[in-house]
This record gives structure tokens, sequence and C-alpha cells, in this order.
């Protein structure tokens, strides 16, 4: 959420691009978890199972390239694959938030 107000208050120190961060991935990752909650809302369960597939796919290699080169506990790898459920959803609602609230177009 600070990160827009970084980039408001320092715009040439912080400045805004596409390719600060894996925001792109997680947009994307975000975008197959709401298309599955639309499609099964509406009923279309086919079209559901196939956006959670896209979904799990996309969490999959999030947390495979997070675990690259780290350890391969058990204990470790769910915990990497639990938090790369939640970390886009919620980096997604912060940038967002953070945009919003400081009127900059930082998303």
């Amino acid at each position: 959420m600070y990160n827009a107000l970084l980039h408001r208050k320092h715009p040439e120190r912080f400045p805004w691009s596409p390719r600060n961060g894996p925001i792109w991935e997680y947009y994307r990752i975000t975008g197959a978890l709401l298309a599955t909650a639309a499609a099964l809302a509406l009923d279309r369960r086919r079209l559901g199972l196939g956006f959670a597939a896209l979904w799990a796919a996309l969490v999959g290699r999030f947390a495979r390239r997070r675990l690259a080169g780290t350890s391969i506990a058990p204990r470790y790898v769910a915990e990497m694959i639990a938090t790369s459920t939640i970390l886009p959803p919620l980096g997604i609602f912060w940038r967002l938030r953070g945009a919003v609230r400081y009127r900059v177009p930082y998303f």
C-alpha cells in the first residue's frame, strides 16, 4: 500500500512500471481465482473447473519458482504452497487500496 505513497512523493526515486515486482503474475492468479468464483456462482461448473485448473497451475508455477534452490522439507513446501495461494490476492488488494487512498494510478 505504501509503495503508491512513495511513488506519489518521490516519482523519480520510486518510478512505477509494469515490471516492478511480480504483479502481473499476481493479477493472473487472482483473475483465475475470481473467474472460478464467478463461473461457479453462475452455475457453470465445467467452466469453473477449467478456471480452477488454471488457477491451480498458476499457483503451482508460482510456488515452484519460490521454492527453487531452497529446502524441500515437507513442512516448508506446504508452507510455501499455502503462502503462494494467499499472497497474490492480498498483494493485489493492498496495492489497489494504496492506489485509491493516495490517488495514484499505481496498479
